[in-house]
């Protein structure tokens, strides 16, 4: 072999380290590749269960059904709200009031007395138990309602308020009596 197959052997063997690396380097670039698309997928993935750990999925865990109430009889200014409410958490919930601003709402309770006679008491708190429901009926627990004399809406938003939680939305739809 002369000096000049030499030099071109060298050459060709600079070109084939030389292709050889690309060729690596293109290998360790695909895989680099498919590393950030599947660190990508999983961060996305990551965000869609984060958002929807905090959205109301809890809410959808208190159900309440029915809640209705009638506009006050004429030349009154007061009704009643009448609903069920379910818990499905695993937690004792305590429901310490009733928000229905701006109309004056309470929880109530028809009670028997010793005496045999009705009587209506305020109920401060309730609880709920896991996996339990309350129905709230005439002659039983009901949400007293004060100044919806002229209130032409066909809904009244509402908010149980929680004891240590965040409050339960619902709303009441207004029926008319007829």
């Amino acid at each position: 072999m002369n000096d000049s197959s030499a030099g071109n052997t060298s050459v060709w063997l600079r070109s084939l380290k030389k292709d050889c690396a690309e060729l690596n380097n293109t290998g360790i670039t695909s895989i680099k590749i498919k590393f950030v698309n599947f660190l990508k997928i999983f961060s996305l993935q990551i965000l869609l269960f984060i958002s929807l750990g905090c959205s109301d999925f809890e809410e959808n865990k208190i159900i309440i059904k029915d809640a209705h109430l009638y506009v006050p009889l004429k030349g009154s200014n007061m009704t009643s709200g009448y609903m069920s409410i379910r818990n499905n958490t695993d937690a004792v919930l305590q429901v310490s009031g009733i928000d229905c601003s701006p109309i004056r709402a309470e929880v109530h309770e028809t009670k028997m007395t010793l005496e045999g006679t009705m009587k209506m008491e305020k109920i401060e708190s309730f609880f709920l138990n896991p996996g339990t429901s309350t129905i709230f009926t005439p002659g039983g627990k009901h949400v007293m309602l004060w100044g919806l004399d002229g209130y032409e809406e066909k809904q009244l938003n509402c908010n149980f308020l929680i004891s240590n939680q965040a409050p339960i939305k619902f709303a009441f739809s207004i029926k008319y009596r007829g």
